[in-house]
């Protein structure tokens, strides 16, 4: 009981924040009020209130007696209906004391039964034995006030200890929020860097334990260009923030796609954007995982062409003769160099080598050849018979970078509706 009433001393002096009081006690039951001292800059949060419950109920244990009930009766982070306090109603135990109630026995008696032996028996007693007599009652009195002194500092150890413990557990408590805080921190730096990192990048980030270093390694990969088809002609009529939303409407789909399918944006070139299918992790088939994702991303531009026609956006375009928006992509597999390229200061993760350069110039021979999406023979090689069925010959063609022509395929009508990305009025 007296260690529950001295409580809010402990908890002023274990928090800098908090004000405390005993708002009413009686034997085996005491409430408690904490308020903040500044309310406009009070921080404290409900796993600190928590923690102070736990405490109030662990302390008759310290002695072996059963857990306290703590009833929190106000709460000043409540969600729904917030008060001014915390308010405590603690129940508990009583610490038996009946050892010392006998030494305050002593103490009351030794002095009525001096009186009365004066009065009744000294008188017929001799010298020596009144000597021993008072001897002995004042030997009593003396252990009744060692007893009492030893009451008194088993409570103020009690005292300090319970403050001590409190302290403890404020300090705890403070460690968890600051650590509560720092991952909370950091889950929104992560999220921040995934926004521009892919998240393969980001996971082999995170597994590393030496920072990252300039240089690569060989890798057979498949590389793939895109853009948006008739982008130019478009953006003429088109206000900057309606280019924006359009061209993160079609990225947004696009590497939703990619990445559904294995693959890792590395870039968004102006209106286009390079994927790479079997880097940086490795992909079992990734020529045909590259054909299947876009296979995916004409159904993403259906979707898209039906959206922008019911807000009235594909009026900019209509007015060219342009019936949908769609998107010419061009596929090449071969060797690149994968790995870090830029300075020890500022890297970026990419795929370097001629197999980037073929790709990147199928995606324009579209325009000469009136197709969609242009396959180089390197990549048809690698596809199952049911894939190689979307393809149609077209030749050998010459493309800048390269002495030899490289062989091409387009895309069939088995694709999946192919002819309505280039369809015009």
């Amino acid at each position: 009981g007296p260690l529950y009433r001295s409580m809010p001393c402990s908890i002023r002096r274990g928090s800098v924040g908090l004000e405390a009081e005993v708002l009413s006690y009686m034997p085996g039951r005491v409430i408690f009020s904490v308020t903040p001292r500044n309310p406009e800059t009070y921080w404290e949060g409900h796993e600190r209130c928590v923690g102070r419950i736990g405490c109030f109920e662990g302390i008759p244990q310290v002695w072996g007696l059963p857990l306290a009930k703590v009833q929190h009766s106000h709460c000043m982070h409540d969600p729904d209906n917030p008060a001014r306090e915390c308010r405590y109603i603690v129940t508990f135990v009583e610490r038996p004391v009946f050892r010392f109630l006998s030494s305050f026995f002593i103490i009351g008696f030794c002095p009525l039964f001096t009186i009365v032996a004066k009065e009744f028996l000294f008188q017929q007693l001799s010298f020596e034995i009144s000597i021993i007599l008072n001897g002995l009652f004042i030997g009593l009195a003396i252990e009744a006030w060692r007893s009492a002194l030893l009451l008194q500092n088993i409570q103020n150890n009690d005292v300090d200890n319970i403050r001590e413990l409190l302290c403890l557990s404020d300090q705890r408590y403070m460690d968890l929020w600051r650590e509560s805080n720092e991952l909370r921190r950091l889950a929104l730096h992560n999220r921040n860097i995934s926004s521009y990192i892919p998240k393969t990048l980001l996971d082999r980030l995170r597994d590393r334990q030496q920072p990252p270093i300039l240089g690569g390694s060989k890798r057979e990969v498949t590389v793939v260009f895109v853009d948006i088809q008739n982008y130019s002609t478009v953006s003429e009529y088109l206000d900057p923030e309606q280019t924006i939303q359009i061209l993160n409407e079609c990225f947004s789909a696009w590497v939703a796609d990619v990445q559904a399918h294995g693959g890792t944006v590395l870039e968004f070139l102006g209106d286009g954007m390079l994927a790479v299918f079997g880097a940086p992790n490795d992909l079992a088939n990734h020529p045909s995982q590259a054909l299947y994702c876009l296979r995916a991303m004409i159904s993403s531009m259906e979707q898209l062409n039906k959206s922008w026609s019911k807000s009235g956006l594909d009026k900019y375009w209509k007015r060219k003769n342009i019936s949908q928006l769609g998107f010419r992509s061009g596929i090449h597999t071969g060797t690149v160099v994968e790995g870090n390229l830029g300075s020890l200061t500022q890297m970026k993760y990419a795929v370097v080598g001629d197999t980037v350069n073929v790709a990147a110039r199928l995606e324009q021979l579209n325009k000469k050849l009136g197709s969609t999406i242009a396959v180089s023979g390197d990549t048809q090689a690698l596809l199952p018979e049911d894939i190689k069925s979307w393809l149609v010959p077209r030749g050998h063609h010459l493309v800048k970078g390269r002495n030899q022509p490289v062989e091409v395929f387009s895309c069939g009508s088995n694709i999946s509706n192919i002819k309505l990305l280039s369809r015009s009025i």
